[in-house]
């Protein structure tokens, strides 16, 4: 059964990354993160958002979130973009609680870049998870000392 996301997730990408440009520190990585690091990030975020899904609350998913998206985002504007994912969270949360247990197929080395003085790594790639793919397409900025999540983009396939 395939099902269709909320597009509202795009305008939070959008605006999320616009935000990034206005506000976070210019923090410098030691060094690019590994292949098992940028697979643990994704699974970490699949594994966050698969729990805040299944109990409608986004609060601490928001708390393991870069500042940016912790102050722009109430935990009501996200159940909002995701009410399709919390609607149908029978059939959604085991294929997302499968997909972070397994590596993400990158369409491409999730590799830092640097953007006005900011430190953003993108994630972008396919969750062969059952009984259906996940695609990912998530933005971090290194913040405090860790990658944060600063984007959030999950599609069913």
């Amino acid at each position: 059964m395939k099902f269709e996301t909320n597009r509202t997730s795009a305008v939070l990408a959008t605006l999320t990354l616009l935000l990034v440009m206005l506000g976070c520190s210019g923090e410098k990585p030691a060094a690019p993160p590994t292949e098992a690091e940028s697979q643990a990030l994704v699974k970490s975020t699949l594994s966050d958002f698969a729990s805040a899904v299944d109990k409608g609350d986004f609060a601490a998913f928001k708390a393991n979130a870069s500042e940016e998206f912790q102050t722009q985002f109430t935990d009501d504007q996200l159940k909002t973009s995701f009410k399709t994912f919390i609607d149908n969270k029978a059939e959604i949360v085991p294929i997302l609680r499968d997909a972070a247990t397994k590596n993400a197929k990158f369409a491409s080395v999730p590799t830092p870049r640097e953007e006005k003085g900011y430190n953003l790594l993108m994630t972008d790639g396919t969750v062969a998870s059952e009984p259906q793919p996940v695609e990912v397409k998530n933005d971090y900025v290194y913040q405090n000392g860790k990658w944060k999540l600063l984007k959030i983009g999950v599609e069913l396939k």
